[in-house]
């Protein structure tokens, strides 16, 4: 018995004593791993340059200045190129050159600060002189967006100074400084594909950023920042992907290229998204010249638009902004009436008018006296000669009736024929009848007095005798509403709503959406003016003043086809008054604009970005310029990091409690 008691001490003593070191162990490794959260909260962090910061895109990327297809390719340019003027949280900050000026119209530039090119020739005003001469005035490659910059005149003065003067006042003048200036010694004799091949290749620079030699493969590009002074980031990578799948399948199998940051229509997980405004407004111009719009239309449009369009959750699409115009008078209610009126019967057939008693016209047309005559008919074939002839007789005689075709200016003068005891009126297609109905007014006239006969309305039909989807087709073709738009995300988000709106309000029916995928054929149609309404981004470009566009009716610059010189003056001294003035003005714009309503603007556009959620710095519920917002990300994002203790930090009592209290958040 003892000896069996002995043992069974012996082993409970031992069981005792493992505990004990096992439960000493874990003791000892959660203070150990406490204590270095601990130094770690205490610590402070020093920032060391490194790490790449990856960026997916989907479209064509151009870090040549004058060779750019989209907002982003002017970012990418700022890390390669400076300008005499940066566009910054809203103004303009002097970078490469002082600019000054008296009156918006002529500037004054001077090379303010001491830098070189990447190849350390000195920048000098020859430099500026010749990017703004040569390259955008003169236009040396013909690069068609710069062509409207030849109205401006460039002048190199004695003291070293580059005069610039612009052949109007405007304080949006000031945006042409902000254009890249390139190196003269190394682009004056270069060709245009010179300068988008040799020059892209290796490509002499004056600000921070340089194109690294290496690249992880064919789609991507690398840029290093090791000499810019803004960031800790080492590396800014453009990666492209050909579209989201493409996207969203790297995603699933990278397992070490980590995307940092990308833009993008969808939500994907682990990402925050970022609102960045463009440059661009949402914008709906109306064609004047349109057969089938009005004032009315147009008005109540938007009207409609206004009741409507901002409803739901609007805001990651959009920055809702009027600019100026902010006062209509429109009733959204009579949508349709207003486009019945201007456009009756749009689907009307033939079928469809008998079984309303509606004959087809007749030859001979007899008007009674007493009360005007209303008359309505319907032609559906034309003779061959495109001429149909009627002949009027009317109860009381007259020295000659007029008859007016109301969508023409096609008025004649029809004298008594006593032959055939009748007036003759010829119909003639193309001039006093087209598609559709026509409307005609008849007035006798006896010496000086005149008289209103009958008004006639006849319905040309002229429809295709084919199977149904096909006349239906051609009746959207010939008279509904023509709506083109460019097949891009922001446009795409316009038509999705007006359909979703249309649809609601019973307004379907009248109007026919086209959308574009190439932008020849859109500028080709818009220069053929077939259209009645344009859904399209407008460019601003920052503008405050940008009534220059009123004072030209050329299509691919003002959709509408609506110059008014004395709007165009109201808005530009809008710009340059003085707030007490402005109430005035802006009374008189609005004025004006309400009454013809040549276009619309919905918004300015916002495209969202999205970083990925550990490594987002900035607050994502504000609306950031593109360059602010991607400054600010370089300019905070710090992922290689090393801590430095502080003996006073490491044994505060405020700073363990923090860390205490912070362990149980």
């Amino acid at each position: 018995m003892k000896i069996y008691s002995k043992s069974w001490r012996s082993n409970k003593s031992k069981t005792i004593l493992m505990s004990f070191l096992v439960v000493l162990g874990l003791w000892l490794t959660l203070s150990l791993i406490l204590w270095y959260q601990y130094l770690l909260f205490s610590s402070e962090k020093d920032s060391t340059r490194g790490w790449t910061f990856v960026e997916a895109i989907f479209d064509n990327v151009s870090y040549l200045p004058y060779w750019w297809t989209n907002a982003n390719d002017s970012y990418y340019q700022s890390l390669f190129f400076d300008s005499c003027q940066k566009y910054m949280s809203g103004s303009y900050v002097s970078s490469l050159c002082d600019v000054t000026t008296e009156d918006n119209k002529t500037y004054i530039v001077s090379v303010a600060t001491w830098s070189s090119w990447s190849d350390w020739v000195e920048v000098t005003a020859d430099d500026v002189f010749f990017t703004y001469n040569d390259i955008i005035r003169n236009n040396s490659w013909q690069i068609p967006h710069l062509d409207v910059y030849d109205v401006i005149s460039v002048n190199k003065k004695d003291d070293g100074t580059i005069k610039v003067t612009f052949p109007f006042v405007s304080v949006d003048n000031m945006n042409f400084f902000t254009q890249y200036i390139l190196p003269e010694h190394v682009v004056k004799s270069m060709e245009l594909e010179e300068y988008k091949t040799l020059f892209a290749r290796n490509p002499v620079y004056g600000w921070c950023a340089r194109i690294h030699e290496s690249s992880q493969d064919e789609a991507s590009l690398v840029f290093e920042l090791s000499d810019c002074s803004f960031t800790n980031i080492l590396f800014y990578q453009l990666k492209s992907f050909e579209g989201e799948d493409d996207f969203t399948e790297y995603l699933r199998n990278a397992s070490s290229n980590i995307i940092g940051m990308y833009s993008n229509a969808n939500e994907i997980a682990w990402y925050k998204n970022y609102k960045v405004l463009t440059d661009k407004y949402m914008t709906i111009f109306f064609n004047h010249e349109s057969k089938h719009l009005n004032n009315s239309i147009r008005r109540s449009l938007w009207g409609l638009l206004e009741k409507a369009f901002y409803t739901g959750d609007y805001s990651n699409h959009i920055f809702k902004d009027h600019l100026i115009f902010d006062t209509f008078w429109s009733e959204w209610s009579n949508l349709e009436h207003h486009i019945i009126n201007k456009n009756p019967r749009l689907d009307v057939n033939k079928d469809g008018l008998e079984r309303i008693n509606i004959n087809k016209i007749s030859k001979k047309i007899y008007l009674s006296g007493g009360a005007v005559n209303q008359l309505v008919y319907y032609l559906d074939v034309m003779p061959e000669s495109d001429k149909f002839a009627v002949y009027f007789r009317t109860e009381k005689k007259y020295d000659r009736i007029i008859i007016s075709h109301e969508w023409t200016t096609w008025t004649q003068n029809l004298p008594y024929n006593k032959s055939i005891d009748r007036y003759q009126y010829n119909l003639e297609l193309g001039n006093n009848i087209t598609e559709g109905l026509n409307k005609y007014s008849v007035k006798g006239y006896n010496k000086d007095k005149i008289e209103t006969i009958a008004e006639i309305d006849v319905y040309y039909l002229n429809l295709p005798a084919v199977d149904d989807e096909s006349r239906q087709q051609y009746i959207k073709q010939k008279w509904k509403i023509k709506v083109i738009y460019f097949d891009d995300l922001a446009s795409n988000y316009v038509v999705d709503k007006l359909h979703a709106i249309f649809d609601e309000n019973n307004a379907s029916q009248y109007f026919h959406f086209v959308s574009f995928s190439s932008t020849s054929e859109f500028d080709t149609k818009l220069m053929s003016k077939d259209y009645d309404v344009v859904i399209s981004p407008f460019d601003f470009a920052r503008k405050k003043d940008f009534s220059s566009f009123l004072l030209t009716d050329v299509p691919t610059i003002n959709p509408s086809l609506y110059t008014n010189t004395q709007l165009a003056s109201y808005i530009s001294d809008y710009v340059h008054k003085s707030d007490a003035i402005r109430e005035s003005l802006k009374a008189q714009i609005n004025d004006i604009y309400a009454n013809d309503m040549p276009f619309i603007i919905l918004w300015q556009i916002i495209t969202p970005h999205f970083v990925k959620d550990n490594y987002a710095v900035i607050p994502s519920g504000n609306v950031y310029t593109i360059e602010d917002f991607k400054n600010s990300l370089l300019e905070n994002i710090s992922v290689v990091q090393h801590a430095r203790l502080r003996k006073e930090k490491v044994f505060s009592w405020a700073v363990m409690k923090d860390f205490v209290w912070s362990l149980f958040k």
